[in-house]
């Protein structure tokens, strides 16, 4: 496999002609700051290393994601 290049985008407009390039399927953008990271669900990532196979662990954590989006109104649709 081939070693993938790293560079970061600094403006709004190099980003649009970085991403003009995938016009064809479709992508997933993983929203991580460091490619380091493995596949994991952010929720998950906050599990201590000891409760990674606890879902009760796992639900709480996502209830208190969904709770702190609420209450920032993310729940919210937009009418105009």
């Amino acid at each position: 496999m081939a070693e993938k290049a790293s560079s970061r985008v600094k403006t709004l407009n190099s980003f649009i002609k970085w991403a003009a390039q995938f016009n064809d399927g479709q992508y997933l953008f993983r929203g991580v700051s460091n490619e380091s990271y493995e596949i994991e669900a952010s929720a998950y990532r906050r599990l201590p290393k000891g409760a990674r196979n606890n879902p009760a662990w796992l639900l709480r954590i996502n209830q208190d994601l969904i709770e702190k989006a609420q209450l920032l109104g993310h729940d919210q649709k937009n009418e105009i």
